[in-house]
């Protein structure tokens, strides 16, 4: 799989659990894929552990959300090409142990599809995450996205087709700090509305979550006692709108109101002259 000069810019996305992008950064990817960019997205874990119903097993929650995936993933224009799936436990991902397999198995798929962006959670978000799966894909990706240059790294991976790589930049969602914000007003919207609403099995999930951590608290908040779906909804348009704001207050002179913010960072020496690069429209990611 080699990429020239001549082909659309390749994004590859790491996401954890089966719903990362979809929630996250839906509207972007929906966005980046209708100008005719190529995003792939890999997802790290299976979700076996995404329920809170004692009658559902490991296997049939990772059936179902399997499904609910491909095709929420559909909805915002990644087909089954652009799709991989990896078969790590959910919750059982760790900067640790899981490391010395994680890294090298990111680096082979970088140096595979060749991306000039690589797309993962932000590290720098670590300290307050409590999910161990978000910690080591972070942190894994990063790592990853610099190192697949490098050519004495994993050199028994070194093939015809996969060969060592210089990544450009990365984009860190779940960012405290963005610096980039993707107007996703119409379409992308749209699309990020209904990718999120073809995962039933976590929506439930979020409710019951919400549901029971407040009630240990002596809690009550009326936006949960709605259908699942209306729930998403409402909170899907409210952070983007939130986030808007945030543009808005970076940058007064865009006029947005729906948005999604990443925080990039570029790499190697190219990251240290980043105030003198002229990038130049097609690569620009807003």
């Amino acid at each position: 799989m080699n990429a020239s000069q001549h082909d659309p810019e390749r994004i590859l996305i790491f996401e954890p659990h089966p719903d990362d992008v979809a929630f996250q950064i839906g509207g972007s990817v929906a966005k980046w894929v209708s100008q005719g960019r190529e995003v792939f997205v890999c997802t790290v874990t299976n979700g076996s552990s995404s329920t809170f119903n004692p009658a559902v097993t490991r296997e049939q929650i990772t059936e179902t959300l399997m499904a609910e995936h491909v095709r929420a993933l559909s909805r915002l224009g990644v087909d089954a090409d652009h799709y991989i799936q990896w078969d790590y436990d959910d919750c059982c991902v760790d900067p640790g142990a899981t490391h010395t397999d994680l890294r090298p198995r990111m680096m082979e798929l970088i140096r595979r599809i060749r991306p000039v962006t690589v797309v993962t959670l932000d590290p720098t978000h670590n300290m307050m995450d409590e999910n161990p799966d978000h910690r080591a894909t972070a942190l894994c990706a990063f790592e990853s996205a610099a190192l697949a240059a490098t050519h004495t790294l994993y050199p028994g991976q070194l093939s015809q087709d996969v060969q060592p790589h210089f990544v450009s930049r990365v984009l860190f969602y779940m960012s405290e700090f963005p610096t980039v914000f993707v107007n996703i007003e119409g379409a992308p919207l749209d699309a990020k509305l209904a990718a999120g609403l073809e995962y039933a099995s976590q929506l439930e999930l979020l409710a019951t979550d919400a549901r029971r951590r407040l009630a240990g608290l002596g809690a009550h908040l009326p936006l949960f006692d709605m259908p699942p779906g209306d729930i998403w909804r409402m909170m899907c348009r409210q952070i983007a709108e939130d986030m808007a704001a945030e543009c808005v207050a970076w940058d007064p002179a865009r006029d947005i109101q729906f948005a999604e913010g990443l925080r990039m960072q570029y790499l190697g020496i190219v990251d240290k002259i980043k105030d003198f690069l002229d990038i130049p429209e097609s690569l620009r990611l807003d």
